[in-house]
């Protein structure tokens, strides 16, 4: 298939609405606003920044990714890679990965509009972008450097090709698939359960229409896919499928999953999509349910009645990843929800405007109001002061690094569940001598116990502080609360 700058630049410049722009700078501005002093700083932007710090120094480069807290799986390196230029360009400023977070959101919200107008039209597709500028949910993903914050951009775009695919047996959007399949699959695992419905719309298309066409093009999905995976599939053949087995303890064993569904715990799934998208308290369930389920209605009904199989194909993802969610028994964090949170609200927005009806249309003025209104009053960040996470962990970095005399140099936390990551990258900064991977089994000169409540530095069971040989309190310090003991191998007087 030949590609040619000039019609492509064409037909998007025909699609273009220019109301789209107007939604943009909204949503651009919702996003960097007070960025510095709301982006998030913790424990795993702290180790995804000095994994990124040694990528661009060249140091080294990762093939996997971090473990996630669901079923301990790794993730592959992908968003590392993704995010890592904006740390070089922010001079190593933590700041950098966030501006590129809030970036990439915006060019996902732009490629979403013109992937929902190619099969809806430029008002629907108007509303859907205008969701996803004001929606609290993705404008705080967009605050920070974080895996699932951009998993529903490219969670959409997999669908949208996967489409093209199937309808058009287009061999490019059928590697697209793949390969965007395989980016979304290292962002979060739990896209996998969207995978059911992608298989299912595979076997009915080819028991629809009996075209063997569509295995040379799964073939060419399972390249792009392995493609974009091959970090995780190496990892996994070195390892002994340390992932594999994850994945398959996740779903099948019953520490962590009861088959089983009960009409209660499938609710709850559900409610807990309608609350992200829709942050509503709890005083408006009467009021808010049930208009849910009547536009839920008229999209159905549409979609059906103008046989809008790209609508029909996200309500059936949607519906089939909650339904194999609920049986996945683990906390329901909002994130979780980000492979399918834009098909949802595409398929809220279907049905509005796109009638004769006087009263439907006003109906529709006050549900778009009603939503902005909901989410503006989240927006923390436009009339507050944020924790300025950054400049905290880099405040208690600086503190710490004058009395860090020589190297190599170990940190600690008391509890062991503190992360000290944030801390540890600021101190790659701060101070020349060696700082030990909290993984390593080489003995420190020093050690340094911070902790967040009061302890027993030198009696704690942990591995990293138990093992330390000789030890013996040097000096205790306070830095913002946090008791902090030097411990080193040799006795000297304690200074407090």
């Amino acid at each position: 298939m030949r590609f040619h700058i000039s019609s492509i630049v064409t037909k998007v410049y025909k699609q273009f609405d220019a109301r789209w722009l107007i939604i943009i700078a909204i949503a651009a501005f919702l996003r960097f606003y007070n960025i510095s002093s709301f982006a998030t700083f913790l424990g795993d932007q702290g180790r995804d920044a000095l994994i990124m710090q040694d990528i661009v120094t060249l140091k080294h480069f990762p093939a996997i990714g971090p473990p996630t807290s669901v079923g301990l799986i790794y993730m592959g390196p992908f968003f590392y890679y993704l995010i890592a230029p904006f740390l070089l360009i922010a001079n190593f400023n933590p700041l950098g990965p966030a501006i590129g977070t809030a970036l990439y959101s915006l060019i996902g919200l732009a490629i979403v509009g013109l992937m929902t107008q190619r099969y809806t039209n430029k008002t629907t597709a108007s509303l859907c972008m205008l969701a996803l500028a004001i929606s609290s949910f993705l404008t705080d993903a967009a605050k920070f450097a974080w895996n699932p914050n951009l998993l529903p951009y490219f969670a959409f775009a997999t669908f949208y090709f996967y489409y093209e695919m199937i309808v058009k047996r287009n061999y490019a959007a059928a590697f697209l698939t793949g390969l965007l399949f395989g980016f979304s699959l290292q962002l979060h695992p739990l896209v996998l359960l969207t995978a059911v419905g992608l298989v299912l719309g595979v076997f009915i298309s080819l028991l629809r229409t009996k075209d063997k066409k569509i295995l040379t093009l799964i073939l060419v999905a399972i390249v792009g896919f392995t493609l974009a995976t091959a970090p995780l599939i190496i990892f996994d053949l070195r390892h002994n499928f340390i992932n594999t087995h994850s994945l398959i303890s996740l779903f099948h064993s019953n520490s962590a999953t009861k088959i089983s569904i009960t009409l209660s715990s499938f609710w709850q799934t559900t409610y807990k999509l309608f609350y992200i998208a829709l942050p509503f308290t709890n005083n408006y369930n009467p009021v808010v349910l049930p208009t849910i389920a009547y536009i839920l209605y008229q999209s159905i009904n549409r979609s059906i009645r103008e046989k809008n199989r790209f609508i029909l194909m996200h309500l059936c993802i949607v519906m089939l990843y909650i339904l194999l969610f609920t049986l996945v028994k683990v906390e329901k964090f909002p994130h979780y929800y980000g492979s399918i949170i834009l098909s949802f609200y595409l398929v809220l927005l279907y049905p509005f405007f796109n009638t004769k009806c006087m009263p439907c249309k006003v109906g529709g003025v006050i549900a778009i109001a009603a939503f902005v209104l909901i989410n503006a009053i989240r927006f923390n960040f436009l009339f507050n002061t944020g924790s300025n996470q950054i400049k905290h962990a880099q405040d208690i970095a600086r503190d710490i690094a004058p009395h860090i005399d020589k190297g190599p140099y170990q940190l600690a936390t008391i509890p062991f569940t503190e992360a000290d990551e944030q801390y540890r990258y600021f101190l790659t900064h701060e101070v020349a001598f060696k700082q030990l991977d909290e993984r390593s089994l080489e003995q420190p000169s020093e050690l340094f116990v911070l902790c967040f409540e009061p302890c027993r530095a030198v009696d704690d069971a942990q591995w990293v502080i138990a093992s330390f040989k000789d030890k013996h309190v040097q000096e205790v310090f306070t830095v913002q609360n946090i008791t902090i003991y030097k411990l080193v191998h040799k006795r000297v007087t304690i200074h407090q």
